[in-house]
């Protein structure tokens, strides 16, 4: 029985599919010691580790010990409270005694420990990566309570164009960013304005407020009557900075504003 001769056009196809198949090989086989050779590092501990999932930056043991055990807070500066306390609405001993502007704040721990380390961390020029998983981390943490506020913008606490410019870029912008994602909410970075200030890292409380009066402004691009903003800022110690910020969105005609930090430092004395 004679066998049928293949044609020009059969012997194509079917080179046309070894070469497919050998493409996929090689594909795959790159694609394999690519992930050996570029093994991910953690965004805070920089040592290499195997994901879990595509996007994940930070090492299990990290995001373990980030996330810390969640403590009875203040619904509205997010200060720990003492054993056995209450939240209220009407706030606690250090933000019912004085003209406070938030209606509510949400914090992934307390400053201590490493989440100290890592919020220092993004401070310096090379912290970008790890500011996104930080700002990652506290929409996984507070996402949910934060939702059910039907906040209409996210607004990060901006940093002087100065700061910026010797910085590379400003930690609560990438942190706001990351939650205005898991939010799903608009991120507004353009909404307040900041005139630049002497450095108030190591002022007392009562010169702090002195310092931050007037110094954020609503930019006229926005119309806010009756809105409700999150603020997001790395971190809350007196509260000044934001309660400020906050002051000028109530007066620009914003109804609530809320604030969410990495971290709730202890207030100074």
């Amino acid at each position: 029985m004679a066998m049928r001769r293949a044609t020009l056009r059969e012997i194509a196809r079917g080179g046309r599919r070894l070469g497919a198949a050998a493409g996929r090989t090689i594909q795959s086989a790159a694609l394999g010691v690519s992930r050996l050779l570029l093994t991910p590092r953690c965004a805070f501990c920089a040592e290499d580790f195997l994901p879990g999932a595509p996007d994940q930056r930070l090492c299990l043991r990290c995001r373990a010990e980030l996330l810390q055990p969640p403590l009875s807070r203040c619904l509205r500066c997010a200060a720990p409270l003492p054993l056995l306390s209450t939240a209220s609405a009407d706030g606690c001993a250090q933000c019912n005694d004085r003209l406070w502007r938030l209606d509510l704040a949400w914090t992934l721990g307390d400053y201590r420990n490493l989440l100290r380390a890592a919020i220092l961390q993004t401070k310096n020029p090379h912290g970008s990566r790890l500011a996104r998983e930080l700002g990652r981390l506290l929409g996984q943490a507070c996402g949910e309570q934060l939702a059910k506020e039907k906040f209409e913008a996210v607004v990060p606490i901006p940093l002087h164009w100065t700061r910026r410019l010797k910085r590379g870029f400003s930690g609560p912008e990438l942190i706001a960013g990351e939650l205005s994602r898991a939010l799903k909410v608009p991120l507004e970075a353009r909404l307040l304005r900041r005139r630049r200030t002497v450095e108030i890292k190591f002022m007392s409380r009562s010169r702090r407020a002195q310092s931050l009066q007037g110094v954020f402004s609503v930019s006229s691009a926005y119309e806010l009557k009756n809105a409700r903003i999150l603020l997001v800022d790395d971190i809350l110690t007196t509260g000044g900075t934001c309660n400020e910020a906050a002051r000028a969105l109530h007066w620009a005609g914003a109804d609530y504003v809320g604030v969410a930090v990495v971290a709730r430092a202890a207030r100074p004395r």
